[in-house]
């Protein structure tokens, strides 16, 4: 079964974007691309994959569908065991390696969650205005803005909210007065951390 085929067609009949699931439910941009296209290499360890995966199937109301569980043994099953060659006995493990393998495997597992949940409060969010490049003087009263942020920020205007798509690219004309015009773009992350950039443009008359 396709589940992140039944994920990705839930969330579009919600009419919503990965970039507002993400920014509302706090779960990792690439992560739920990652589910929608079933990527078993962008997929985290079930330990780490399994919350965000638990609360993604929750919002979308598809808990009566199949389960986090359902979704990870499609993409990540179990090695079946394989018998030594020969017929040989299988080794026996010492219990304290067994229990030691299991902590650094939960300690890693706990470390990745806790950057990707903290890496706002680290990480400034990304913001490239690519249009205008740099501070101009023009003759033009209608300019194009355009220009790229990170998958978890939110971006701003002067104040007014400028919508990107899902690759975080934006774009929209802007009007100036006559004179000296200052275009503020600023991008928030969920932890409030924010990138400023700032142009001036001097409209001639």
């Amino acid at each position: 079964m396709n589940y992140g085929e039944i994920l990705k067609n839930a969330r579009e009949k919600k009419n919503l974007s990965i970039k507002e699931i993400s920014f509302t439910s706090k779960i990792p941009h690439d992560m739920i691309a990652a589910f929608e296209e079933m990527d078993i290499v962008r997929i985290p360890v079930r330990v780490y994959a399994r919350p965000f995966l638990e609360r993604y199937i929750r919002l979308l109301g598809l808990g009566d569908e199949f389960s986090a569980g359902d979704f990870l043994n499609e993409v990540q099953p179990k090695e079946p065991l394989v018998s030594l060659p020969g017929g040989g006995q299988r080794k026996h493990i010492p219990r304290f390696m067994v229990a030691a393998g299991i902590a650094i495997l939960i300690g890693s597992s706990l470390i990745a969650y806790g950057f990707y949940q903290f890496r706002f409060y680290i990480f400034m969010p990304k913001l490239v205005v690519k249009e205008p490049a740099r501070d101009i003087a023009t003759g033009e009263t209608a300019m194009r803005i355009k220009g790229t942020i990170g998958p978890d920020a939110s971006l701003t205007l002067n104040g007014r909210p400028i919508y990107s798509d899902e690759a975080g690219e934006f774009k929209e004309t802007v009007y100036l007065a006559s004179g000296l015009n200052t275009l503020e773009f600023e991008a928030v992350n969920q932890a409030g951390k924010a990138t400023k950039i700032i142009r001036y443009i001097l409209v001639k008359n």
